[in-house]
């Protein structure tokens, strides 16, 4: 009795490692970040809310799923660029153009981390909004 109980103990055991070490692997790297008024990310608009960037592999050119309530709002190419320090805050780069002053996100930072996102197609910011009621 003690036998079979042992072993189902270490069947579950082994099982619950091994599904640990597979999503440890996929290198799923996610963040938080909040957008304040509506900005525009290749041809999706998307509203003020709460966000979650979701991207795999260490860089530098990544794909980052942009979430809201986990659904994806919006999939664009990054690149993951490393920062001198961390950031203080979470930081979203938006440009504003002159043409109707469409806003589009160019960049994202993340409070407390030593990288972040440019956005593909996104040139130098012209503002940047930090968000430090987080």
């Amino acid at each position: 009795m003690k036998s079979s109980l042992y072993s189902k103990f270490l069947a579950v055991t082994m099982a619950l490692f091994l599904a640990a070490t597979a999503f440890a692997a996929s290198g799923v790297n996610k963040a938080d970040f909040k957008i304040s008024d509506p900005v525009q990310i290749g041809d999706k608009q998307l509203p003020a809310g709460d966000y979650v960037a979701k991207w795999k592999g260490e860089g530098p050119n990544v794909q980052v799923e942009l979430t809201r309530n986990g659904d994806v709002l919006a999939t664009v190419n990054a690149q993951l660029v490393a920062l001198d320090q961390k950031a203080q805050q979470d930081v979203v780069e938006i440009t504003t153009s002159g043409d109707g002053g469409s806003r589009t996100l160019t960049g994202l930072q993340f409070a407390g981390k030593k990288y972040g996102l440019q956005i593909s197609g996104a040139t130098k910011q012209a503002e940047m909004k930090t968000d430090s009621a987080r």
